[in-house]
């Protein structure tokens, strides 16, 4: 069976900035990201989707956030998807949701490096995430319920 798919829609749903934060001696080899993100299946609409988000971090405060939201439909979906709930989805075809998560990844990265740009911590970008630690994060929460 053939699968077909595409992006719905890809928006930014978050930036902020501390402009409170005093960065004049602020070291940019010790800024760190947070990464996390959700995804969320709907049947009904046969679409995926999936919320990405980074903090980045110095010295224990967030100094900047970006968050990216991207809605991917799937034709045919049970095709791709095999169950969703509350708990989480199962799919049956990861490569594609890994393929999904690799683009809202790229437009968080571009975004942030757009937002960034004449603030005192420019140059900062989200570093590339191997999709290995992305799927053993997923894994965790699962078992750790």
């Amino acid at each position: 069976m053939k699968i077909s798919y595409g992006i719905k829609s890809m928006v930014e749903d978050d930036y902020q900035f501390n402009y409170d934060f005093d960065y004049k001696d602020i070291d940019k080899s010790k800024i760190g990201f947070q990464f996390g993100h959700d995804i969320k299946a709907n049947r009904e609409h046969q679409e995926i989707t999936i919320k990405v988000f980074s903090h980045i971090v110095y010295d224990g405060k967030t100094i900047a956030k970006e968050g990216v939201m991207a809605i991917f439909e799937i034709n045919p979906f049970d095709e791709v998807i095999a169950s969703a709930n509350e708990e989480g989805i199962k799919v049956k075809e990861p490569n594609l949701i890994d393929t999904f998560i690799n683009v809202a990844i790229g437009a968080m990265r571009g975004m942030l490096v757009k937002n960034l740009k004449g603030t005192p911590i420019e140059g900062c970008v989200l570093p590339l995430i191997p999709m290995n630690i992305i799927r053993e994060n997923v894994i965790k929460k699962k078992t750790e319920k």
